[in-house]
């Protein structure tokens, strides 16, 4: 699809004023990773819940999140903290311990592709609970 951005000049000078100013790329590249991620992780639990078989999903859906996994630690740029964003100075202020949550979550994701090859859905459930507690640890933290 299309995206249309920018201001079509139909809005009244009160949707103007209402209007919260545009999230800058990191911010809204950071937003939208965290969606993609909150998607996967939604997709997995309804993919494992036992009523439906497609494991070819499954995999799908734990290897998005490892690739997430991966490029995770690019999405925080120095300096990119915004009035919409609720990523917290911590970030950059503890940038060892912000890392380590990082690769934690990295290699959850990880481990959690590498079971679901397996094809066992109550190991994959397992390691998409341990997934789920890195993403809350996070942002326990840092958001």
């Amino acid at each position: 699809g299309v995206m249309l951005v920018g201001n079509t000049g139909n809005l009244s000078a009160q949707g103007d004023s209402n209007r919260q100013a545009a999230d800058p790329p990191a911010v809204a590249y950071r937003k939208a990773m965290m969606r993609s991620n909150s998607a996967h992780v939604s997709s997995l639990r309804a993919l494992l819940g036992g009523e439906l078989n497609l494991p070819a999903h499954v995999l799908h859906h734990t290897a998005a999140l490892e690739a997430n996994g991966r490029i995770s630690a690019h999405i925080f740029p120095e300096g990119s903290t915004h009035p919409n964003s609720r990523a917290m100075d911590e970030i950059w202020n503890k940038k060892d311990e912000f890392a380590a949550q990082v690769t934690v979550f990295a290699d959850a994701t990880r481990t959690l592709n590498a079971i679901a090859q397996r094809g066992f859905n109550d190991q994959t459930l397992a390691a998409l609970t341990v997934v789920r507690q890195t993403c809350r640890a996070c942002h326990t933290a840092f958001r």
